[in-house]
């Protein structure tokens, strides 16, 4: 096989893993709580065979997931691909055999828009590689971990011990669909921790362009789309508060034609500002709309929300605009690399006047905001993000309380060689035990030494992440570079209680 193209998606931190492996009884440095029993799941995008075509965007990518699993003080690791259709129809020709019309080599290309009814092997498999998340599903109809997207596929199941791939979700054909016709449902689900709904959003390129969508316990999916938008967008991320599910339409949308007429598949239009979509959770009755008094600011990736006095606080990490490529900001030809980041703020909806605000706390750096996932939708104070100077050289853990605005931050360093570079992916919060209090846990951190090409899961007590890891899990090679990723807690798995 030929290498891979010197290209910033190929080096340092984001080095493919391009196989699978087991590592039964990892080393462990320091000790792990006997008590914390569940898996830590993370998915990657990883090129399994070159592509047909120049360019190498993550949603033409396949698929790993990584899975660190928890018991008795010990941990075991595996990663292993998702089997989605396109792997599998790739894997039986032994080539590449998706294209794209976005396949650029510059800022165009991300890969979203799979060429279609040209006559080949592809045409009605679906094109996507699930390359965003992998999140928990406590179904009564089988407790699985789902790879998840917001384009070009819907959830394919895996089993949260093997990794081995089950399939699309039983549900898959109640979703609606999204970007380029395919079915799917999100990248970012958020759930109620009491009922084990799961919501999200799905976009489209025809009014209306917002579905959101709930998949119940029993495996019934119920949606609503979305009428009298302001303007057309697309949802990457959303909130979940007691009432509602806070949809953001901003300035950024998906645009296959444009992608197929030779410009990039994104656009960007910050004079459309920023307006909110309090869709109530049951999904019926009307929606109620916040639109701001300022210009286009972007959220990428959602924290959490509070209410209080009639106000719904939205927080997050906030942009001026996306981290992508546009063709207003870039010629063809040139590459595309977001060396900057948002920086911690919050956008606030005032129900009574119907506005909203904005405000960023500093110029700090920072992204890929997680929570105490227990409270998914309830009152909150603890936030945690990675820091760094750019998107691409993230190296500080954040714990920030969103009440108070207290902060600790620990920068990650190795102990021996203090100026060794470091990349750090997002983590994941582990409640101590299943009744702790709000925040009371720990943090598991995926940190690469990738001039070493090795790498190490951290975990932290979030009674103080500045005093340094309690243990440090140590891989035998580096580890791919993952998206996002979320805690399963196996007293909820039958069989693994």
């Amino acid at each position: 096989m030929k290498p891979f193209p010197d290209d910033v998606r190929f080096v340092g931190p984001l080095r493919p893993q391009r196989f699978e492996a087991t590592v039964e009884d990892c080393i462990v440095e320091g000790e792990i709580p006997k008590d914390l029993y569940g898996g830590f799941y993370r998915t990657s995008p990883t090129f399994k065979r070159h592509k047909k075509q120049p360019g190498y965007g993550m949603m033409a990518s396949d698929r790993m997931v990584q899975g660190l699993i928890l018991e008795n003080g010990q941990a075991t690791y595996r990663n292993r691909w998702v089997r989605t259709p396109k792997y599998m129809l790739e894997e039986a020709h032994g080539e590449g055999l998706f294209e794209w019309h976005d396949a650029w080599p510059d800022y165009r290309g991300e890969t979203i828009t799979p060429v279609r009814g040209n006559g080949s092997v592809t045409d009605g498999v679906p094109a996507g590689s699930n390359t965003v998340n992998a999140v928990p599903y406590y179904a009564k109809t089988g407790n699985v971990v789902l790879a998840c997207n917001e384009i070009l596929n819907v959830p394919i199941a895996l089993d949260p011990m093997t990794l081995e791939t089950l399939g699309p979700i039983a549900c898959a054909g109640q979703m609606v669909k999204g970007y380029c016709g395919e079915p799917t449902f999100t990248a970012h689900p958020k759930w109620d921790p009491e009922t084990g709904v799961i919501f999200g959003a799905t976009s489209g390129e025809e009014a209306p362009y917002v579905t959101v969508q709930a998949i119940h316990p029993d495996g019934t999916v119920k949606s609503k789309a979305i009428e009298n938008e302001p303007f057309r967008t697309s949802i990457h991320d959303i909130w979940l508060t007691k009432d509602h599910v806070a949809v953001p339409y901003t300035g950024w949308h998906y645009d296959s034609e444009n992608a197929k007429a030779g410009g990039a598949p994104m656009h960007w239009k910050p004079e459309n500002g920023v307006t909110i979509a309090l869709v109530p959770r049951d999904l019926e009755s009307p929606v109620k709309w916040i639109k701001s008094d300022f210009p286009g600011e972007y959220i990428l990736h959602t924290l959490s929300a509070n209410t209080s006095d009639n106000k719904i606080t939205l927080n997050g990490p906030v942009y001026k605009q996306p981290p992508f490529g546009f063709d207003q900001f870039n010629q063809v030809g040139s590459p595309y690399i977001p060396l900057y980041a948002a920086n911690n703020g919050h956008w606030v909806c005032d129900l009574d006047s119907g506005t909203l605000s904005s405000e960023v706390f500093d110029d700090r750096p920072c992204e890929f905001p997680k929570i105490d996932e227990r409270f998914f939708g309830k009152p909150y104070q603890h936030g945690f993000m990675l820091g760094g100077d750019t998107l691409y050289m993230l190296d500080t853990l954040i714990h920030y309380n969103v009440r108070s605005g207290e902060e600790k931050r620990l920068r990650i360093v190795d102990p021996e060689e203090h100026d060794k570079p470091v990349g750090l992916a997002e983590p994941v919060f582990v409640p101590r035990h299943a009744s702790a209090a709000e925040g009371d846990g720990y943090m598991l951190l995926p940190v690469s030494w990738f001039t070493d090409h090795l790498s190490e899961y951290w975990l932290l007590d979030t009674e103080d992440i500045t005093q340094g890891p309690i243990a440090k899990v140590k891989m035998p090679f580096q580890m791919g570079w993952s998206t996002h990723g979320h805690w399963m807690d196996f007293a909820n798995v039958p069989g693994k209680n």
